[in-house]
């Protein structure tokens, strides 16, 4: 059982994609990659905000990780914010190194698509943040 459970855990960890730009996807969209790229995760349901049009998204009892997408009223995706454990603080910031390229502590940009967007890490006490906002071109 004990071995069971630690495959699970250790399993849940490796398909983490850490700041993922979904930027202009549909909700449709969002919703196929995180079903293909993060298993574990499920859609949450349970909750009701009248100022802002979400997707949700958590690993259920581990508490390890909420992606939240937020949508426009086409259902376009117009930003990411994913909340993680402060435990996986290194390998977060490992992966964001990889994916995009840094531009301060805690900041990186993403230029390699169509949809430019900047990526902000910050660090709380209990947690860690990985917001993606589109980058506005005046």
């Amino acid at each position: 059982m004990r071995i069971s459970l630690l495959i699970i855990f250790l399993v849940s960890f490796s398909f983490i994609t850490p700041g993922q730009n979904l930027i202009g996807y549909h909700a449709k969209g969002i919703k196929a990659y995180i079903n293909k790229n993060n298993p574990e995760l499920t859609q949450e349901r349970n909750f009701k905000n009248d100022h802002y049009k979400y997707l949700k998204f958590t690993d259920g009892d581990l508490n390890h990780k909420t992606f939240i997408f937020f949508l426009s009223d086409k259902n376009r995706c117009i930003g990411v914010r994913m909340i993680y454990d402060l435990s996986m603080k290194k390998r977060i910031i490992s992966e964001l190194d990889s994916l995009y390229v840094r531009k301060a502590e805690n900041h990186w940009s993403d230029a390699g698509r169509k949809k430019k967007a900047s990526v902000e890490l910050t660090t709380e006490d209990w947690f860690l943040t990985v917001s993606i906002k589109p980058v506005k071109i005046y």
